[in-house]
């Protein structure tokens, strides 16, 4: 009996591991995400200051 106990609660320890290690990689793929689009955003507010500044030539468009 106890041996039985002991299978069923290392295979619900085992299961909350897994949940634990999926929902860790969903909230650091979307916190990529967002880095990406800040970057993305930034980047594109400096090449237009550049280009109202005359700064961006035709050779970098």
């Amino acid at each position: 009996m106890n041996f039985k106990k002991r299978a069923d609660k290392k295979a619900h320890n085992f299961c909350h591991k897994n949940e634990e290690k999926k929902i860790g990689k969903a909230i650091k793929t979307k916190i990529q995400e967002r880095k990406q689009e800040k970057q993305l955003k930034f980047h594109a507010k400096n090449w237009i200051k550049k280009q109202e500044n005359g700064l961006v030539t035709k050779l970098q468009i």
